[in-house]
């Protein structure tokens, strides 16, 4: 019978004796309840209103008095109306007093005792274990980042403490589930984040009794596609291949390795495919990026695109050019008269250029041999040359025309000077209309100066200098 005593909740309550055999037989042990009285029981922790931590432990004490049993024989149930029956840890020399532990919220607590005899009481106090703040909502963007991209949390719906308190927030980033302390904001710069990764935000928000759960947000970084490559393709004169190439190359901005595809067409048909007698392209730095010298006939216009793979995503650009008619500007026909021009003096006169062209060579007629030669494009600024154009190296004077290879400059129409300078005396065509010629020093074999600064001047004719190009 003690042990259906002991088994009893809260709620229960004494079954009426069913088997009056073994009431009988056990009256040494068990009182009928005719001289028993029932126990008394009043609750002496908590105290009313008490407040708990979530986590703390929870001491459970009630002060009891009975006319019979002593501690040894009452059998003392705590329950609450959340948990249920509470597991109890009896607390060392001290009668009915215990630890135990409850879940955030508010409880029904009762405290129940009863005798040997059924006869019982009980007690009931209110007690708030103190609930965490609700976890935030978060959003974090953009929904599809790149490592160009900036991560941004937003919190879509606030923390909120059910007992009113303002919730601390913290902030906590990991990436592929490794926590990263020192980022503490509610983003990430893309600086510090690569292809491949998982970025997972966490917030939570803290009452005075600690954090409660935490709102996430995760993202994976995705693939940066490569940038567009700007082509270069020169128009040719009849006399060079045609090269497809980049000007500023495609880069990966997650250090992909690239691949590189160059296709062709030419007045719009797929070249060498359309073209039986084509030789086809052939290679200068790119597979197949170069239209060979025979080829360059079969259209008028050949297009150019190059695609570039990271191996996920591919970009392309397109470029067109065909065969161009060269055209000179400047004194082309020689001169009957004969200049010296003394070393180390760079010198020269103005050229006008009716339409914009690309200039691909400057042109010198000498009437003796012997010097080294430079000669540069200037443009004008107040009637005198001003700024570097485009340079050639230096190159041996023979008697004749000397055409200096330039890189290919793309120039409007407007006026121009050509100015040149030599190592040793040089014996340049000149025209006897006189002309304002300018003039400054400088080292031959050096680089032009840019801008050409402060000049002299002298009355005498142009010169057999001209530039070409398309």
């Amino acid at each position: 019978m003690l042990s259906l005593i002991a088994a009893l909740s809260c709620t229960d309550s004494v079954p009426e004796p069913q088997d009056t055999q073994l009431l009988e037989a056990d009256t040494a042990t068990l009182d009928t309840g005719t001289e028993n009285q029932a126990p008394s029981v009043a609750i002496a922790e908590p105290t009313e209103g008490a407040v708990f931590g979530r986590g703390e432990p929870l001491r459970l004490s009630a002060l009891v008095l009975d006319d019979k049993d002593g501690p040894e024989v009452l059998a003392v149930v705590w329950c609450s109306d959340l948990d249920g029956e509470l597991p109890l840890t009896p607390i060392e020399g001290q009668d009915y007093s215990y630890l135990s532990a409850l879940s955030p919220g508010e409880h029904l607590l009762t405290v129940e005792v009863t005798d040997k005899g059924g006869l019982s009481a009980s007690e009931t106090r209110p007690v708030l274990v103190d609930l965490p703040p609700t976890a935030p909502e978060l959003l974090m963007e953009p929904a599809q980042p790149t490592t160009e991209d900036d991560l941004v949390v937003t919190i879509t719906a606030p923390s909120e403490d059910p007992e009113g308190e303002t919730p601390v927030l913290r902030i906590q980033w990991f990436v592929d589930g490794l926590l990263l302390p020192e980022l503490t904001e509610l983003s990430v710069p893309a600086s510090q984040t690569f292809k491949g990764e998982t970025w997972r935000a966490e917030v939570s928000a803290s009452d005075s009794y600690g954090p409660g759960a935490a709102g996430t947000a995760e993202l994976t970084i995705e693939n940066s596609p490569p940038s567009a490559p700007v082509l270069r393709m020169d128009a040719s004169q009849g006399d060079t291949p045609m090269v497809c190439s980049e000007s500023v190359p495609a880069v990966d901005l997650d250090a992909d390795e690239l691949s590189r595809t160059i296709t062709w067409e030419a007045d719009g048909a797929l070249y060498p495919d359309d073209f039986p007698d084509a030789e086809g392209p052939s290679t200068t730095t790119l597979p197949g990026d170069t239209v060979p010298l025979f080829d360059l006939a079969l259209a008028e216009s050949f297009t150019c695109t190059l695609s570039v793979s990271d191996g996920e995503t591919s970009v392309s650009a397109s470029i067109s050019a065909g065969l161009a008619s060269s055209f000179d500007v400047g004194y082309t026909s020689e001169f009957s008269g004969s200049s010296v021009h003394g070393k180390n003096y760079l010198l020269g006169h103005p050229v006008t250029v009716s339409t914009a062209m690309t200039v691909s060579h400057l042109n010198i007629i000498a009437k003796g041999s012997a010097a080294n030669g430079q000669i540069a494009l200037y443009t004008e600024s107040g009637g005198q040359p001003s700024a570097l154009v485009t340079e050639s190296s230096a190159q041996a004077i023979t008697t004749g025309t000397n055409t200096f290879d330039v890189p290919d400059t793309a120039i409007p129409a407007g006026t121009y000077w050509l100015m040149a300078v030599y190592d040793a005396s040089a014996y340049i065509g000149e025209s006897s209309t006189p002309q304002t010629v300018y003039y400054t020093g400088m080292s031959a074999g050096s680089a032009m100066p840019d801008p050409i600064g402060s000049l002299n001047s002298y009355s005498g004719g142009p010169h057999n200098y001209y530039l070409s190009g398309f």
